[in-house]
């Protein structure tokens, strides 16, 4: 099966939407959601899903 191309950001999130999240960094969508948030000492560590791809990736704060 074929791999698509990396969409733009104007193209995953359509021209009548608005998102400041954080891109996926599969299809550069910002249209994700907490899965769930860990804390490990002062950095919390949290598990996002992309709505678009399905795809999970991690984001971290100080």
């Amino acid at each position: 099966m074929a791999r698509h191309r990396r969409r733009t950001y104007d193209e995953a999130i359509g021209p009548d939407e608005d998102a400041n999240g954080i891109p996926c960094a599969d299809c550069g969508c910002r249209h994700s959601y907490v899965i769930r948030t860990e804390k490990i000492g002062d950095l919390i560590r949290r598990t996002r899903r992309c709505r678009y791809c399905g795809r999970t990736f991690y984001t971290s704060e100080a």
